[in-house]
C-alpha cells in the first residue's frame, strides 16, 4: 500500500471562530509539529468528565516538558442541540473549565446538522481524538476514551519520527504504521501501544 493511501493528508480545519488564539490557525502552518485535535461538545458527558480534562493535562505535560513541536487544539463539533451550544456558551465553558489551548468552533454545515470539519473527517461522535504528524498526515482517528499513557506514547512516537527526520535529513517520514517501534531502517524508537493508529470511528460515546 502506498504512503499516501495508508496515511492520507489531514483535511483542513473549517473553523468559524477561534478562542484562546489571537489569530486563525491552519494545519499548514503547523507542519513539522505533532498536532492533537480534541473534538468535543459541551453537552457530551464523556468530554466534560474525561476527554477535555485529559487534553488539558496533555497540553500541560508538553508545555512543562519545554517541547514546542506538539500542539494541542480543541474543536467544538456541534451536531445536536445547536440552539444551546452556541459560541457564547462555549466562551463561558472554556473559562469555567480553565481550558488553556486554542479551541475552534467547527463551521456549521450548509443545510446539514453535521458541521463541516466533522463531515470531512467522517467522525461519528464525541469525543474523538485526531493525531496529525509533522508531514500533515492523519495518523490516528480514535472515537471514545483512551489512557493518558496511550496518547503520550503515540505522540512521543511521532515526535521521535520528526526528530529522526531532522537528524538524517530525510525528506519523507516512513509510512509503515505500527511495527513494534521499528522504523524502515531497523532503528528502534519509542514503543507504540497496542491500539491501531486508524481505529475505526464508532458511535456516540457520550454516555
Amino acid at each position: 500500500m502506498s504512503d499516501r493511501a495508508e496515511f492520507p493528508a489531514a483535511p483542513p480545519l473549517r473553523v468559524a471562530q477561534w478562542f484562546n488564539s489571537k489569530q486563525a490557525i491552519t494545519l499548514d502552518e503547523l507542519r513539522g509539529k505533532v498536532v492533537l485535535v480534541h473534538t468535543f461538545q459541551m453537552l457530551c458527558h464523556a468530554c466534560v468528565m474525561h476527554a477535555t480534562p485529559q487534553a488539558v493535562r496533555l497540553w500541560q505535560h508538553y508545555r512543562e516538558d519545554g517541547n514546542n513541536n506538539v500542539v494541542v487544539l480543541g474543536l467544538h463539533t456541534v451536531f445536536e442541540h445547536h440552539d444551546v451550544m452556541t459560541p457564547a456558551a462555549l466562551a463561558v465553558y472554556l473559562y469555567e473549565f480553565r481550558v488553556p489551548f486554542p479551541v475552534g468552533v467547527d463551521m456549521a454545515g450548509i443545510g446539514d446538522p453535521i458541521p463541516q470539519t466533522m463531515r470531512d473527517y467522517h467522525t461519528q461522535g464525541t469525543p474523538t481524538t485526531l493525531l496529525i504528524d509533522g508531514a500533515g498526515r492523519l495518523r490516528k482517528h480514535h472515537f471514545g476514551l483512551e489512557s493518558d499513557q496511550q496518547l503520550i506514547a503515540d505522540i512521543d512516537y511521532l515526535r521521535w519520527k520528526i526528530s529522526r527526520r531532522r537528524r538524517t535529513g530525510a525528506h519523507q517520514l516512513p509510512a509503515h504504521g505500527i511495527r513494534d517501534g521499528l522504523d524502515d531502517q531497523g532503528a528502534r524508537g519509542p514503543a507504540l501501544g497496542e491500539r491501531p493508529w486508524f481505529a475505526a470511528p464508532g458511535r456516540d460515546a457520550r454516555g
